[in-house]
């Protein structure tokens, strides 16, 4: 696997950039100036051994960068650990200064620099820790305090830091300040208040107050009583004032984005993301409350996410798919209201669009990933542009880890083509097409190659979206390496974005009856069945089908609920019962205003231990026994069943491993085992 960034995060400072690589298993941190460079290796972790990188941050002087090596713990409190180490496994912070080698601050997570880069912040258990960034490292509490504090915001003269201390069903704004040792409650509440945002010049503080009693895990959801207040307060007085509050339900719900953060201040304004007409937007108003609604800065049926803002505050860089809905690209919004502008830039190769996202504006510079079919994301920069064409120079930083010689060359890879699916109850769905190169047209069906195999992927979470290209996102720029894979091979693959991912508006997001409510997103994969038996090249007999979590669900539901369409599947860590007492991906509100026995049954006709008698198609299923997402049980289960049923399935177990294979050569071997898996059920084109 070529290198890639750890969470596709870029951390910015005062001209210059910081950001994590993974390169065939081993983790390195790196910074440089930009947007020339070179790129510096602060840290470096060769081994395999699956303790992954992330959370990088730079101090706003570009002195200091901080990160997490390792994950957070499970309930047993054990962080991962799959290289199955003796000495056990740990996440802790670690700190480089001034480009020198990094060191191990503590054990914890979330870390956050002073502005002069002298002293971190982090969070370990409930409580906020600090410890220089010279000398030795010291572990002490910032300060004492009930509840669990978190979402520590430096003011920008290092002052104070403004944090979130959380208490079950209320949740206050807490100042610290850090000389005086002195904590201040901003206008305290029965309400959940979250997302503090300091203003330029340190003199307001802005936060979302969300009203008790709200429903949804991460995002700012309304009830029926009220809408989420946006707040604004004088940190000095302790109290905050409305500056607005958005409507109840859906069409006022403040978005956490899939990527980027949810609220941010771009000066003496309050930017946040919102979809009151069915798509995630930028919307902005201003701290001195001269507006009484929100001023949206983009628009169009497209989705925005990742802001970045300059450090004037005037202008904030997102990544959209306006325009160009199964990709992405970098759009500069000024933060005043003016009309946003995409901005164009080369191609990473010159026979494909490319693909870019997550921008990072850091002094008079521009980075952001840039990728397209036949090249992973890459860190590129660029100076700022001052409009529409500015970043067309946009070029890699010297010295940033490159693609290996080794790596398929372009006429090894194929570009997928955009295709458009209709599922039985007319629900439109896009999906990625890879087509293997041509050869000579057989004499009997005039297709190159005859009648091939063909193999269907679906996407986890599901608030996912495959693109036309390498996906920023580890995750799926492996299973979309494994998608080119299987098309060199011979196999016609289609990449289905489903129903309930993201990308493509609220309505599609939100369909109705789907996962444990009726699995209505199941009509999508099969109309990619159906449309793929129509095809003259595919041989309709030897369709197969994978997926990775959700996407291990849909494939495992495929195989019991249309055995007559599919001739075998790979179920990468799948959810197999949606009444089993452990599953993330359950609805919020999965059974507000139904009977509970009406949930219980549709969640088992939902779930593919519902039809196990079913299944005639040979299954693969790999899965870690350490899976913080899915548990391990679920296939533990579903195998069983499948045993006692006689059925055919094969079983592939990672010892220690998290949902996300944390070693490299555990992704390997999950992806070799299936594309032999495939060879031996569906055969070779």
């Amino acid at each position: 696997m070529p290198s890639a960034l750890t969470g596709a995060t870029i951390a910015a400072g005062k001209g210059r950039i910081a950001w994590a690589s993974l390169e065939r298993g081993a983790r390195s941190v790196y910074v440089a100036d930009v947007p020339a460079g070179p790129a510096r290796r602060v840290a470096h972790f060769p081994q395999d051994d699956g303790q992954d990188v992330s959370d990088v941050v730079l101090s706003a002087n570009g002195r200091a960068v901080a990160f997490v090596r390792g994950q957070g713990g499970n309930a047993q409190r054990e962080s991962p650990n799959p290289s199955s180490s003796a000495d056990g496994a740990e996440q802790a912070v670690w700190v480089s200064l001034d480009g020198q080698a990094a060191r191990r601050i503590g054990p914890g997570f979330a870390p956050r620099l002073s502005p002069s880069g002298d002293r971190v912040i982090w969070q370990k258990d409930s409580t906020l820790h600090v410890s220089p960034t010279t000398g030795a490292p010291t572990s002490v509490p910032l300060f004492r305090a009930r509840g669990v504090n978190s979402d520590a915001q430096w003011s920008p003269d290092g002052s104070r830091v403004a944090f979130v201390s959380a208490r079950g069903d209320h949740a206050f704004i807490g100042v610290f300040a850090v000389a005086r040792r002195e904590i201040s409650w901003i206008s305290p509440s029965v309400d959940l208040d979250r997302a503090p945002r300091w203003s330029a010049d340190g003199k307001q503080l802005a936060f979302v107050r969300v009203p008790t009693g709200s429903i949804g895990g991460n995002l700012f959801a309304p009830t029926g009583g009220g809408g989420v207040q946006l707040m604004v307060a004088n940190p000095d007085a302790g109290e905050a004032r409305v500056l607005w509050t958005s409507p109840a339900g859906p069409a006022g719900r403040l978005a956490e984005p899939t990527a980027g953060a949810s609220v941010l201040v771009a000066g003496s304004r309050m930017l946040f993301f919102m979809e009151p007409n069915g798509w995630q937007h930028l919307f902005m108003l201003p701290l001195d409350g001269s507006a009484s609604t929100p001023v949206s800065l983009t628009r169009g049926e497209c989705e925005v996410e990742e802001p970045s803002v300059t450090p004037d505050g005037a202008t904030v860089y997102v990544s959209a798919n306006c325009g160009d809905i199964d990709r992405k690209h970098i759009w500069r919004v000024p933060t005043d209201g003016s009309a946003a502008a995409e901005i164009v830039s080369s191609a990473a190769s010159p026979m494909a669009p490319s693909i870019e996202s997550t921008p990072v504006a850091a002094g008079g510079a521009l980075a952001f990933l840039r990728g397209d079919a036949f090249l992973p994301a890459q860190v590129v920069a660029t100076e700022l542009p001052e409009g529409a064409g500015g970043a067309a120079a946009a070029k890699p930083i010297t010295g940033a880890p490159q693609i290996p010689a080794e790596f398929p060359r372009a006429s090894e890879l194929v570009i997928p083509e955009g295709v458009l699916l209709t599922a039985a109850d007319g629900q439109t769905v896009h999906a990625q097409l890879f087509q293997p190169a041509r050869s000579t047209p057989s004499p009997l069906t005039g297709v190159s190659g005859g009648r091939r195999p063909a193999v269907i992927f679906t996407h986890g979470g599901p608030i996912r979206q495959m693109l036309l290209g390498w996906h920023p996102r580890g995750y799926y720029a492996r299973t979309y390496a494994m998608n080119q894979y299987l098309a060199s091979r011979g196999y016609v693959v289609l990449s289905i974005n489903y129903r309930l991912g993201v990308g493509y508006g609220r309505a599609f997001r939100e369909a109705p009856r789907g996962g444990r409510l009726g699995a209505s997103e199941l009509q999508d994969v099969v109309a990619g069945a159906k449309w793929l038996t129509a095809r003259p090249d595919v041989d309709d007999a030897r369709i197969g089908l994978w997926g990775g979590s959700y996407g291990g669900y849909l494939t495992a539901m495929a195989l019991v609920k249309h055995p007559e369409l599919f001739a075998a599947g790979v179920d990468v860590h799948g959810v197999h019962d949606w009444n089993a007492p452990f599953s993330n991906f359950a609805p919020t509100v999965v059974s507000r205003g139904r009977d509970p026995d009406s949930v219980m049954t549709v969640g088992r006709a939902s779930s593919p231990v519902c039809c196990v008698a079913n299944l005639r198609a040979p299954l693969l299923m790999i899965h870690g026994d350490d899976d913080r997402n899915v548990a391990f049980s679920e296939t533990v289960t579903f195998t069983r069943m499948l045993r006692e049923a006689k059925k055919p399935v094969e079983v592939m177990v990672f010892p220690d491993e998290v949902h996300d294979f944390l070693r490299h050569d555990r992704w390997l071997a999950a992806l070799r085992a299936a594309s032999e898996f495939f060879g031996r059920t569906i055969g070779r084109p």
